[in-house]
This record gives C-alpha cells, sequence and structure tokens, in this order.
C-alpha cells in the first residue's frame, strides 16, 4: 500500500523513468521520516530485465527524496501531515524557463542602463574609442549599419565601469584577464548581454538537476575522487572494496556537511561518488577546466578544496545571484548544439563576461578578437583620463583621419607622369592616416623611411622636369623614361646657369644626383617588401626604447650601456606607473648596472628612456613633502622649466597608478601639445614641464 502510494508521488529532479539508470547492485529507498532520510536494503540480482523492472519500480520513490533546496528561487514548499504531493515536474520545468529568461532580461538590460562611456569617458575620449569601433570592424568587413559598433560600445562600457583590478594587491593589471569574453551564434547582435559572472562551456552531469538555482552555494574540488592503493601494499578485494567504499562515504560525508547547492569538478566523478552526491540533493558539474575554477573561485568568493585535510577547516563555499544552465542549438556550433553555466550576480568588481550573440560561430570570432582589443583600449583610454586630471592637464586631440590627408599630395600623385613611384610612397603614407594608438591626443607618425622615400621621389620628379626644359631641342638628350628613380637635384639646377657647361657633363650631373640618393627610394621600396600587410591598430600596441643608466654622482658615468627594450602594453613587459614608482622609492636597492665599480645607491642614478628624437631622463632626490599630512601618499605636480609656475599638488588617483608605464613613455614621446588648465601657463606639459612625484620628502622628476 505504501509502494503503490509512493508510486503516485510526481518527480522532482527525474521526469522521464525511461532515462533512469541505476547500477547492478541497485537499492530499494523508503522515506523514513519527516526528514527525508534514506534506507538502502540489499537486493539480490535476478538478471537485467529484473533489474529494470525494479529500478522503474522505485524511481518515483527516490524522485521524491531528491527535491532541490533552492530551485527558482521560491521558497521550500511545507511539508503536509496529509503527504500533499508536490508541484509537477512540467510546472517546475516551466518555473525554470520564466527564472532563466528573467535572468537574460537583466543581463541585456544592464547594457541600457549603465549610461555607456559617456558616463565614465569625456566627449573627446568618447569619440575616440567610437572610431576605434568603426575602424576595426572595417578591417573585418563588418557593415557600418550592422549595429554591431553601438552594442559593442554598450558591452565594453559595462566592462570598464565595473570590474576593478586590484593591481596593488597582486592582479594583473591588464583589465582584459578579468572580463571573459563568450560566443554563442544565433539571435540579433542586440541579444548580446553583460554578465556579471562567469559564464564557462559546460552541462549537468544528469539532465534531471535543476538547470536554475537561485542563491547557489558553490563548492569547487580539484582533490581526487577515487581511492589509491598504495603500490607497496598488497591486500585481498575484499578489503580493496571496503576501502574504496569508506573513502567515497567519507568523501559524500565531508562534501554534503558543506551543505552545498552545486559542486564543480575538475575531473570526471566516479559513479559511486556521483550516487552520493545526488542523494543529498547535490548538483553536479564535471570535468570544469583548472582556469574556469579559478574565474569561479574569485568571482564567488569559494575555497578551492584540493585535498581531504582542507575540509577539516570548514572550506568557505562560494555564492552568487543565481546559477542557470542553457543549451543553444545552431547549425553553426559542433554538433549543432552546446551549453552554458551562467554564474550570474557576482562582486561585479571582481570580473564579468560578456555575450557575443547575432553571427555565425566563426564570424563571432573575428568580432571577440575586435572586442578583446576595444576593452583593452578602452580602459587604458579610461586611466588616461584620470592621470590627465591628476597632471591638470588639458587635452587635446590628435591629428589622424582620412579626412585630413593632404589634397595637394593627392593631386600631385594624380598629375605625376610617373605614376607608379609617385603613387607608392603616397598610398603607403595615406595609410598612416588612422587611429594607431588607444590615446586620443596622440598622432604616431609614419615611419622615416617612408617620408624619405616621399620626399625623393618628388625631387626626381623636380629634376627631371629641370632636365626635360635644358635638354629640349638637343639630339642627344635622354629620354625622360630612362631617367632612373632618386636625387635632389641641388647641384644639377646649379650647374643650369653654369652656361660652359657640355651636354655630357650636364648628363654625367644628372646621372650623379639620381644615383645618390636613389638607394633611399630602394629602402623604402625594400620596407615596402617585407611589411605588406596593411596599417592597423594592432600593430601599435607597444613600444621599443633604449634605456640606459648614468651614475650622478660620477659625473653621469655609464654604468648600463644602452639597449633596446620592446614594451607590450599591459603586459608582463609592462609595469603600473604605481608599482614603477614604489620601486622608484625604494632606497635600499643598489645600482645594478653592468659597471662593477659604482658603489651609489639606486637613487643618487639617473635613468633614461630614448624613442626616435626624444629622451625621457627619470630623477629622484630629496625634497620635502609639498602637503605635510599626506606624506603617507604619492603627490603629483609638474614645474614648468622655462617660466617657473607649477601645477597643484595632488594626490595620485588608484586609476592613475593602475596606467601602463608603457603607455606613459609613448605620450611623452607622441603627444599633441598639452597645456595646463586655468592657463596656468602656455607652454607644453611633456617638454617643457619637469614633471614631479614625490613619497616620504622623496620627489621622483620625469624630464
Amino acid at each position: 500500500m505504501a509502494a503503490a502510494a509512493a508510486a503516485a508521488v510526481p518527480l522532482a529532479w527525474f521526469s522521464d523513468e525511461q532515462e533512469a539508470s541505476f547500477r547492478s547492485n541497485a537499492v530499494e529507498i523508503a522515506a523514513h521520516d519527516d526528514k527525508q532520510e534514506c534506507a538502502f536494503l540489499p537486493q539480490e540480482r535476478h538478471g537485467l530485465g529484473a533489474e529494470l523492472e525494479r529500478g522503474r519500480s522505485i524511481l518515483p520513490l527516490l524522485a521524491g527524496q531528491l527535491q532541490p533546496t533552492r530551485a527558482v528561487g521560491s521558497e521550500p514548499a511545507p511539508a503536509s501531515s496529509g503527504g500533499a504531493p508536490p508541484p509537477p515536474a512540467a510546472g517546475r520545468l516551466r518555473a525554470e524557463r520564466e527564472a532563466i529568461d528573467q535572468l537574460s532580461r537583466r543581463a541585456q538590460q544592464r547594457l541600457s542602463s549603465s549610461g555607456g562611456l559617456a558616463a565614465i569617458l569625456p566627449q573627446m575620449a568618447l569619440r575616440h574609442v567610437q572610431e576605434i569601433v568603426r575602424q576595426l570592424l572595417a578591417e573585418i568587413g563588418v557593415p557600418a549599419d550592422s549595429g554591431w559598433d553601438q552594442v559593442i560600445l554598450d558591452l565594453v562600457a559595462n566592462a570598464v565601469a565595473r570590474v576593478r583590478p586590484n593591481v596593488r594587491g597582486g592582479d594583473k593589471m591588464d583589465l582584459r584577464h578579468y572580463v571573459r569574453i563568450k560566443r554563442i551564434p544565433g539571435g540579433a547582435p542586440a541579444d548580446s548581454q553583460y554578465v556579471t559572472g562567469i559564464v564557462f562551456t559546460k552541462n549537468l552531469v544528469h539532465r534531471q538537476m535543476p538547470r536554475y538555482v537561485a542563491a547557489p552555494r558553490i563548492m569547487l574540488l580539484t582533490l581526487p575522487l577515487e581511492y589509491t592503493r598504495q603500490p607497496s601494499r598488497y591486500v585481498s578485494l575484499d578489503e580493496e572494496l571496503r576501502m574504496q567504499q569508506g573513502f567515497v562515504e567519507k568523501l559524500v560525508q565531508r562534501v554534503a556537511g558543506a551543505a552545498p547547492d552545486v559542486v564543480l569538478v575538475d575531473k570526471p566523478v566516479p559513479g559511486q561518488v556521483l550516487e552520493g552526491l545526488m542523494r543529498n540533493r547535490i548538483a553536479v558539474i564535471q570535468s570544469v577546466k583548472r582556469g574556469v575554477i579559478r574565474a569561479v573561485a574569485r568571482c564567488t568568493g569559494a575555497e578551492i578544496v584540493t585535498s581531504m585535510d582542507k575540509f577539516s577547516s570548514y572550506p568557505r563555499a562560494g555564492s552568487c545571484g543565481a546559477l542557470a544552465v542553457q543549451t543553444f542549438e545552431h547549425r553553426s556550433l559542433p554538433e549543432f548544439r552546446k551549453s552554458f553555466v551562467f554564474l550570474d550576480g557576482c562582486i561585479e568588481a571582481l570580473g564579468g563576461t560578456i555575450v557575443l550573440r547575432g553571427e555565425s560561430f566563426d564570424k563571432l570570432d573575428d568580432i571577440k578578437q575586435v572586442v578583446d582589443l576595444v576593452v583593452g583600449l578602452t580602459y587604458s583610454v579610461h586611466l588616461e583620463t584620470a592621470l590627465l586630471t591628476d597632471e591638470f592637464a588639458l587635452a587635446v586631440p590628435g591629428k589622424y583621419g582620412p579626412e585630413r590627408a593632404s589634397s595637394a599630395a593627392l593631386s600631385a600623385a594624380g598629375d605625376s607622369g610617373d605614376g607608379s613611384a609617385g603613387s607608392l610612397a603616397l598610398l603607403a603614407l595615406s595609410e598612416y592616416d588612422l587611429v594607431l594608438s588607444s590615446s586620443p591626443s596622440v598622432r604616431i607618425p609614419p615611419p622615416h623611411v617612408l617620408v624619405c622615400m616621399r620626399e625623393k621621389e618628388l625631387a626626381v620628379r623636380l629634376i627631371s622636369d629641370k632636365f626635360n626644359q635644358m635638354t629640349a631641342g638637343r639630339r642627344d638628350a635622354p629620354a625622360a623614361g630612362d631617367a632612373p628613380a632618386g636625387g635632389t637635384g641641388m647641384l644639377f639646377v646649379a650647374s643650369r646657369h653654369q652656361g660652359a657647361a657640355s651636354a655630357n657633363r650636364m648628363r654625367q650631373q644628372y646621372a650623379s644626383e639620381l644615383a645618390l640618393h636613389g638607394s633611399y627610394i630602394h629602402e623604402g621600396r625594400m620596407f615596402l617588401h617585407n611589411n605588406p600587410d596593411a596599417v592597423s591598430l594592432w600593430d601599435y600596441q607597444g613600444i621599443v626604447v633604449a634605456y640606459m643608466l648614468t651614475c650622478r654622482k660620477s659625473g653621469y658615468r655609464l654604468c648600463t650601456a644602452p639597449q633596446y627594450h620592446q614594451i607590450a602594453f599591459y603586459t608582463g613587459t609592462d609595469i603600473p606607473l604605481g608599482q614603477y614608482l614604489d620601486t622608484s622609492f625604494n632606497l635600499d636597492h643598489d645600482c645594478n648596472g653592468e659597471s662593477s665599480r659604482c658603489a651609489h645607491p639606486m637613487y643618487e642614478h639617473c635613468h633614461s628612456y630614448i624613442h626616435g628624437a626624444g629622451r625621457v631622463d627619470v630623477t629622484m632626490g630629496e625634497y620635502p613633502c609639498p602637503v605635510e599630512r599626506l606624506s603617507e601618499s604619492i603627490l603629483m605636480w609638474a614645474e614648468c622649466a622655462r617660466c617657473g609656475r607649477h601645477t597643484p599638488v595632488t594626490r595620485m588617483s588608484d586609476e592613475t597608478a593602475r596606467y601602463s608605464f608603457g603607455k606613459y613613455l609613448e605620450t611623452t614621446f607622441y603627444s599633441a601639445p598639452l597645456r595646463p588648465r586655468a592657463a596656468i601657463c602656455g607652454h607644453d606639459l611633456h617638454r617643457d614641464f619637469v614633471r614631479c612625484f614625490a613619497l616620504h620628502n622623496m620627489a621622483v622628476r620625469f624630464s
């Protein structure tokens, strides 16, 4: 009678009886009391058919014992003395779908409710980022009317405004380490989302586990899940089985003691362990990558359990707003479908995930690379805006854009008789009329070899025209098409006024002029041959500087000869500006130069960074703190070397401290003229001012 009543109980986790499978030693589970404890009664084997039949008979009972604790965010139904059945499985699935849809809508609403980049960037910087997005999308062939530009701007605005790496606490300086990007084909670009948490590709171990859990407790396991016998120890098979069973029971008991709702494991879960966890109403996600587990631990605050001993210290379970598992189908997906786990509602400053929709899987890969770069560039612009504010600078935009190309040069190329040579250098130079830096005030000039090539080509045209005019009517004059490329024509023009010069002398002067400068044009052509790809913003995410170290106390004796250093912005070869200053203020460092004769400390040296025609010298010395009560903080100001005026003293902000030192050098070498605000003076902050940073009655100066 009891069995018949139990068989009428609807399913909770298991809604499809035909898909349930049990081990060969299946046991019968019966309800004992209101606590829903389980008792296992051993059964004899009667063949596969009898075992399957017995599994079908006990399935409703098992389902009644495995009710999810907080599925769909609702309170558990109170137990009634009359044995009222729980909600039907169809109703539970419908409620899960509604909760997942609501979660997706909240993620999409973040794009419109954040205020966009206008909330964190000034207008000049905002226009600069918009130009970057349009330029990068055009490079991958995305139409301007596709709507992707605004979607990317909204997604990036959420990531930059919400995620704050703690660089001083050990976090990496690149924001992209904490902003993941997932591609889910299908839908429209407007369906893209920003999730304040983690999204990763995985599914639940069993399809009947709850696909939505509100405020879940999350446990992370990377410990061995199977008993490992010592190789030197020989035991009987029965003892081996008892030890294995004891290990499983101990593991399940300790995991269940932490009362998690979901367990993430980095390896496949054995069947006995899985059964034990399911009896305790714990959902399982297995074979999760270690990198994903570390990201989940960061965003949810969960402690990673690496061994059984960790359970004795009560490992901390993580939490978030909601867990949802969604399966998407699209013809461009492997096997046409893929499942994703969404952990939303985490601490937004610790990380987030951008979910891209609206294209095929391969096309989303190109857009993903663009979004990844724009996240890093916009983050740098955001930090640079704080730096300009601290420097009391009035920023001006750099000059770029195809509309700023020289119309005179274009018309000259069109009218040139030497079309191939004349247009080659001009076409190469026109490619540099693009945004090539994340800094709005930076204009990257084209390589000097191309500039020189263009100058020589114009000189060749000039000297050829002069030569043709002077040799007009002469029978022995060379044809214009036979003239080699190169030359300035200075000597030849001078010889025009020498009436005694013969025709042979004129040809020799003409040929020598062309040969003298033809090597420059050849060098430019070789440069273009070795660099056939189009100029792109991707190629300008770093700077190469020559670094040298000199001792000021020894008459600027060279301690380290000039060495080339390639700095890739916000990578391992870069360093935050605040960390660079902290290292400079450390008085315990001695000279680490190549010269073993120098015994002076590092703060008595001069660090020089050379790039192109520019040079930045960094020195340090004693200086009374401008604001005594702020002697424990880094203060910054600038002093004009031409008129003696200075900007106000301000405390370095956290955003300025996180700014890239490589970018700081780039803006110093390439920035447009920056004037101090409030009309302090009309001189350039980078070229005419000495920028100062003070801490503990010491000052670091950039000049």
